[in-house]
């Protein structure tokens, strides 16, 4: 459903948060988790001598009170497969319970970026939303991405996915480096690097809050909402599919 200040966005600048418009919500649990606990045995084989593999390696074996991976192993000198299978044992474990540590996060970025670009993850970007894209593109309408988490993650989602390099549809992909989703000043500072006025940019996002933020900024809002939602809820414009945005 669209609401009356909707219908006109022909001079509008959409601004769209990647997660929950374009991006399914639960990406990284329903997607990109499961996808790693069946890659992780043969990623870890394969980079065990990648240098960001090696320091991963050491901050584990410190956090857990060791001096070096090699301490924590038992001693130098042991077998290469056992290191391999013990460490291999630990971060299967951590995936299952779900622990986050900053060993576990190197791991999964590098696994994460080396499956996204042999294409090897389906099922993160919603078809929709990417035919909603290719609509405004064919138009001429301007926007660009926004990612307030997971920048470096997203980026490559959207430049390595079953549909396409939907990436380059955007003239700019906005990470944190610019502040908070939610301080409005970070929406009146990607507005002067889009070198708009705030109220043109049209933010689009699923979270009532950060809307708040960026119509405090002056931004125009719309909340892409549930299909069984009702329409206007928090006082926000609401829509259903991005196709809605003529």
């Amino acid at each position: 459903m669209k609401s009356d200040s909707l219908m006109q966005t022909s001079d509008a600048y959409l601004l769209l948060k990647l997660s929950g418009t374009l991006l399914r919500p639960d990406y990284i649990e329903s997607v990109l988790y499961p996808h790693a606990r069946l890659q992780m045995y043969m990623f870890l084989r394969r980079a065990w001598c990648h240098p960001q593999v090696q320091e991963a390696r050491e901050r584990f074996a410190k956090s857990e009170g060791a001096d070096s991976f090699a301490e924590w192993l038992g001693g130098p000198g042991l077998p290469p497969e056992y290191a391999y299978e013990r460490f291999r044992e630990v971060i299967t474990r951590m995936l299952v319970q779900k622990v986050h540590t900053e060993p576990l996060a190197i791991l999964l970025q590098l696994l994460w970026e080396e499956q996204l670009r042999a294409n090897a993850i389906e099922g993160v970007v919603l078809p929709n939303a990417v035919r909603a894209l290719q609509q405004w593109n064919e138009k001429h309408k301007r926007f660009a991405f926004y990612s307030p988490e997971n920048a470096v993650l997203e980026k490559l989602i959207v430049q390595f996915n079953e549909m396409e390099n939907i990436g380059q549809l955007a003239s700019h992909h906005f990470g944190s480096e610019l502040g908070s989703a939610c301080d409005a000043a970070t929406y009146r500072r990607m507005a002067e690097h889009l070198k708009i006025p705030p109220g043109q940019l049209l933010y689009v996002a699923t979270d009532a809050d950060c809307l708040f933020h960026a119509k405090e900024a002056g931004c125009k809002t719309v909340c892409l909402a549930a299909k069984d939602a009702p329409p206007g809820q928090n006082g926000l414009a609401t829509i259903h599919d991005l196709m809605d945005i003529a």
